[in-house]
């Protein structure tokens, strides 16, 4: 039987991870704050959990993402807001020995003399390479046979802020209730049509036709870059049947806080 090979590629995305003996200390964003000449350098430190080397490639990508769970990785600088053609990185290829650290930097300056404003962000991808040994693709025979290779890739937001110029403006966009493998869920679309990013606290609060208060139904914290859109979900599975009052606040725990009111029908 034929050797056959399959590499799925698995993006990562979350506070910290560890796979294939490395790991990305101190978790997948990098935040910095200059003015424009200012020159800022975002430090990435490697770690190989492992008693094997393993060889990684680091590279910048632009990076935006809209509610519908689309995400689109351009070539780095295309993008409006983008500052990937700002930094330069200390190296593209990194082997790290068994059980050793090693720092990439990214380093670079704000433009001079342009009219920047807010937030510009892009993605270091982060990927270890490697391939299925071949003494080990083995069919139940012990013939060669199929092998399935996942390879993930660290995804790095690198986040560069132009002082405390700009200011978030959230949109509300579609609404609906639906019903989805978790019960009852109000779905809400939600839009940074302003120029500085936001990480916010978001709920929605719910009344009767009383006034009496019902409840309060939080979704995840979701950060939303200028001109992205997420969605958030909220979980009203054991609210009775009637007709009620939500009010959805968004609060970044600053001087932005946004919020909507709508009427919903809650039906059996």
């Amino acid at each position: 039987m034929r050797r056959i090979w399959i590499t799925a590629l698995v993006l990562v995305l979350m506070a910290a991870a560890a796979e294939a003996g490395l790991a990305v200390v101190g978790g997948l964003s990098r935040i910095a704050s200059g003015e424009p000449g200012q020159e800022i350098e975002y430090e990435i430190v490697l770690r190989n959990t492992e008693d094997t080397e393993v060889v990684v490639r680091v590279y910048p990508t632009d990076y935006i993402f809209f509610a519908d769970g689309r995400s689109e990785y351009g070539e780095p600088g295309t993008m409006e807001r983008s500052n990937a053609g700002w930094f330069k990185l200390s190296t593209e290829w990194i082997t790290l020995p068994a059980r050793s650290e090693a720092a990439v930097y990214y380093r670079g300056r704000l433009p001079a003399g342009e009219p920047l404003s807010g937030t510009y962000w892009s993605m270091l991808m982060v990927e270890p390479l490697g391939e299925p040994d071949p003494q080990e693709v083995k069919d139940q025979l012990g013939r060669p046979g199929m092998a399935v290779a996942t390879q993930v890739r660290y995804g790095i937001q690198i986040i560069t802020d132009v002082g405390q110029t700009g200011a978030p403006d959230l949109r509300f966009l579609d609404r609906r209730l639906i019903d989805d493998n978790d019960g009852r869920v109000l779905q809400l679309d939600v839009e940074n049509a302003g120029d500085r990013w936001v990480y916010p606290l978001t709920w929605v609060e719910l009344y009767d036709e009383t006034g009496g208060f019902v409840g309060r139904f939080e979704s995840s914290q979701k950060r939303i870059f200028p001109g992205c859109s997420v969605r958030h979900k909220f979980d009203l599975s054991e609210v009775a049947q009637g007709n009620y009052k939500a009010l959805v606040i968004i609060d970044n725990t600053d001087e932005h806080v946004f919020g909507a009111q709508y009427n919903l029908e809650i039906e059996s």
